[in-house]
């Protein structure tokens, strides 16, 4: 997620005339970024070149974010970025001094 926020967040400041909104949403299985700028123009897609620097920003939040809207508006546009986040995994099963399992660590001093 920091590298989406980070590219989307600078990329308004430099191609979109400086950032005027910064959200951030956290949604069941998602995270939803959302960043407004003052330029009504679209992200371009750059082939990457050896010779200039950047050119890599889009790509990667469309990788990273797969689901990505963009909204024109009279101040500008708004990109949103919505992240997956995979569902959390239960604990792993710690030994008891029994043979059994449980599912938290125990205490300190036992338990």
């Amino acid at each position: 997620m920091l590298i989406v926020v980070s590219e989307l967040v600078s990329n308004a400041h430099r191609h979109g005339q400086g950032l005027t909104r910064f959200d951030v949403t956290v949604r069941p299985g998602q995270v939803v970024v959302e960043v407004s700028d003052r330029s009504p123009h679209p992200p371009q897609l750059r082939r990457p070149s050896v010779h200039t620097p950047g050119g890599f920003g889009w790509r990667v939040i469309t990788t990273l974010a797969p689901t990505t809207h963009i909204h024109t508006h009279p101040h500008g546009k708004t990109i949103t970025a919505a992240l997956p986040v995979p569902a959390p995994r239960p604990p792993a099963p710690w030994p008891t001094p029994e043979g059994g399992h449980r599912t938290s660590r125990p205490p300190p001093g036992g338990g």
